[in-house]
């Protein structure tokens, strides 16, 4: 224990606890600190879920996409050769005269 301009400390080894209002009483500093840090706790784990679905979305998403593109790759490629086949008979055939 020991006693600083900011409050009491206390602990045992590395864990250390800094009582940072002397005015509170030590069980309801702890009792405090601990609902805080199961909040902070909770919200730490609500942020994983959060990103690890979002991540997984994405996943779908980008997925979903690259099938779409490849569905309509062979449909793209088909209509240019058609496009350029009907232009290619009226850019050889000789100019009139």
């Amino acid at each position: 224990r020991g006693q600083t301009r900011r409050g009491t400390i206390y602990g045992l080894g590395n864990f250390q606890y800094t009582n940072k209002r002397p005015s509170e009483s030590v069980p309801a500093a702890l009792k405090r600190d601990i609902n805080v840090e199961k909040r902070v706790s909770g919200l730490e784990t609500e942020l994983h879920a959060l990103k690890t679905d979002f991540n997984e979305g994405n996943a779908r998403t980008q997925a979903t996409l690259d099938m779409i593109l490849q569905l309509l790759q062979p449909q793209a490629s088909s209509a240019q050769a058609s496009h350029s086949q009907h232009r290619s008979p009226s850019h050889s055939a000789a100019p009139p005269q």
